[in-house]
């Protein structure tokens, strides 16, 4: 690839690993032949958008957790719900919840450590583990 930058070459050869497919391409935004009058630069992925798959994610991950919330207390539950903002979008503190459930924020840190011990060692956590790529 004639005329080319070596960090453009190398951004190229990251995206097509093939060299025949850079055959004929002298920049990213010239006119190379890819048949619908594109350039190369218009088939580069935008790295200021999130990728589909993260996306997908983005809006999976709260009903995984909430599902997997079913196996507490309904006291849990909503605990959690609220401590981590999976109810209206807007975490709660402690002191939040417990004037929100006539409760002491010490109660209410204790109920929460109860809750995410119970979501580890259960059923809940394989659930959590197969459908989170996070390990």
């Amino acid at each position: 690839a004639k005329g080319l930058t070596p960090r453009e070459k190398k951004r190229l050869a990251s995206v097509a690993p093939n060299p025949a497919v850079l055959h004929g391409v002298r920049s990213l935004n010239g006119g190379a032949a890819f048949g619908d009058g594109g350039s190369l630069a218009d088939s580069l992925p935008d790295r200021g958008l999130p990728a589909p798959e993260h996306e997908l994610l983005a809006e999976d991950v709260p009903k995984i957790v909430r599902g997997s919330l079913t196996s507490l207390s309904p006291r849990k539950q909503s605990i959690l719900g609220l401590r981590f903002g999976l109810i209206d979008g807007l975490p709660k503190t402690l002191v939040e919840i417990a004037t929100a459930l006539g409760l002491s924020s010490e109660r209410v840190r204790q109920i929460q450590v109860e809750a995410l011990s119970e979501l580890r060692g259960g059923p809940a956590a394989e659930r959590l583990e197969d459908a989170l790529p996070i390990r």
